[in-house]
């Protein structure tokens, strides 16, 4: 590009050199002309030397003082006006042969047509550069694309949280795509629209922001799936939104963008949201290139998002179990322990119940083991009805499983757990006429009230649990 500019720089100064040397040439010539007064001995002037000095100096001079960037037609209108000038002047004189006088006039034509031809060779040169750089440039941004969708797969890996994986896309997109400087992510939730990710913007403000999937840019342009430039996002909304919706998104600041590039999120061919991306300074911040840019990410963002679900697919199954949607053992050990510190280091209690399901044997022998799944199942869905968000409730073997209350002392474990038994009492298993009631042994084991190691609270759990299950017997 340096090189192109110098060259540029070189053809400037030449024409400037080349206009010097006509005006030289040119105040030359009309010394001598007028000097010698025409084309005869003695001064006179008749109709003929009218057309001498239309062709010399007004046509030359014309070619010499005209400012055009194209020399090539400079150097014509001096070539023009010469051999104009040379065959009136043998018309004159009755020259039956054409002879050429004043011949260095010509040599400014020459010089203009020479840089022209120059200056074609190096547009020339200078296009195919640009249309290379272009290129370049296409893959390069289409490269840091395909790379930072590459650089949030292990992070992906490691979280499974939808709204960190679309607030770290939103953020590389912004890092990316030329001009912008804020943005948002939207998701499809049935009819509703609901932002998930923001940069520049407050997101718990935005999400009290209530859209629906017609009030999208796109849906609004009739063209769901390709990307879109809109100017004054402010003007747009008042002539789209009704006052309300577009007064929430004004109280939020989300009106602030000059120019928004917008294009929709599709996974398995169904719009799944839309990112847009927003610069607040300049009504002409995006372009059409940057419509290609945002397209080509709205389509590794598909890929990502789908290998997110299949992430989360894989999470979910190391993490619940696949019939009660219980935690599994190890999910289960990995939680206690991370309670279990938490609870050392605060000196706050917490109680480990040990459940185990009585009779789930004699329930498969006699009804079946789609039956006994069923009661699982059943037993599981009022567990987790009983429990709190904070509390931990696992299937730790086949009818075994595992409750433990967060932030619950002992007299507290055991009237939740009394509770608990009260309730289920009313919720026998109904399957078909019969029905099938609920029961399980329990054993409760107390952080800092019966010992301060977890390994002795799993152990003392257990042992009260065989207890209990003696004494139903």
């Amino acid at each position: 590009m340096r090189n192109n500019d110098r060259t540029q720089h070189i053809i400037l100064i030449t024409s400037y050199v080349a206009k010097g040397i006509a005006i030289l040439l040119f105040s030359i010539f009309l010394i001598m002309l007028f000097s010698e007064g025409g084309h005869f001995s003695h001064p006179h002037f008749l109709f003929v030397d009218y057309i001498l000095f239309f062709f010399i100096p007004i046509m030359y001079g014309f070619g010499v003082f005209y400012s055009s960037k194209n020399q090539l037609l400079n150097g014509i209108l001096i070539f023009i006006s010469y051999f104009g000038f040379n065959t009136t002047l043998n018309i004159a004189e009755n020259n039956t042969l054409l002879t050429l006088q004043y011949t260095y006039l010509l040599i400014p034509s020459i010089l203009y047509v020479s840089i022209n031809l120059f200056k074609r060779h190096e547009d020339v040169r200078k296009e195919e550069f640009n249309r290379l750089f272009g290129e370049f440039e296409h893959l390069s941004q289409n490269y840091k694309i395909v790379q930072s969708m590459l650089d949030i797969t292990p992070a992906m890996l490691k979280d499974d949280n939808l709204d960190n994986l679309l607030q770290l896309i939103l953020e590389k997109a912004i890092e990316i795509i030329p001009k912008a400087q804020t943005g948002s992510i939207l998701i499809r939730e049935k009819d509703q629209m609901v932002f998930r990710a923001a940069v520049g913007y407050d997101i718990d403000l935005l999400k009290k922001v209530n859209l629906h999937f017609e009030d999208m840019y796109q849906y609004k342009l009739g063209n769901l799936l390709e990307p879109q430039v809109i100017q004054d996002i402010k003007t747009f909304n008042e002539k789209n939104l009704d006052a309300k919706k577009t007064q929430d998104l004004q109280d939020q600041d989300a009106l602030i963008a000059k120019s928004v590039l917008t294009c929709a999120i599709t996974v398995r061919g169904e719009v799944y949201g839309f990112i847009n991306l927003d610069n607040i300074e300049d009504l002409n911040a995006f372009h059409d290139k940057d419509k290609i840019y945002i397209k080509h990410l709205a389509q590794q963002i598909e890929m990502a998002l789908k290998n997110q679900m299949l992430v989360e697919d894989l999470y979910k199954l190391s993490r619940y179990d696949s019939l009660t949607g219980a935690y599994t053992r190890k999910q289960h050990q990995m939680l206690l322990k991370d309670l279990y510190d938490k609870s050392k280091k605060s000196e706050t209690p917490f109680s480990i119940c040990a459940l185990d399901i009585n009779n789930l044997k004699i329930i498969n022998d006699s009804y079946g083991h789609e039956i006994g799944d069923a009661y699982l199942v059943h037993f599981s869905k009022l567990v987790k009805e009983h429990i709190k968000e904070i509390d931990i409730f696992s299937r730790t073997g086949g009818d075994e499983f595992m409750l433990v209350y967060t932030k619950c002392n002992k007299l507290c474990s055991e009237k939740r757990m009394r509770e608990f038994k009260e309730r289920i009492e009313q919720f026998p298993l109904i399957i078909g006429s019969k029905s099938i009631p609920v029961s399980f042994s329990c054993g409760i084991a107390t952080y800092l009230e019966d010992s301060k190691y977890l390994d002795e609270l799993i152990s003392l759990s257990d042992k009260n649990l065989y207890l209990d299950k003696k004494n139903k017997a």
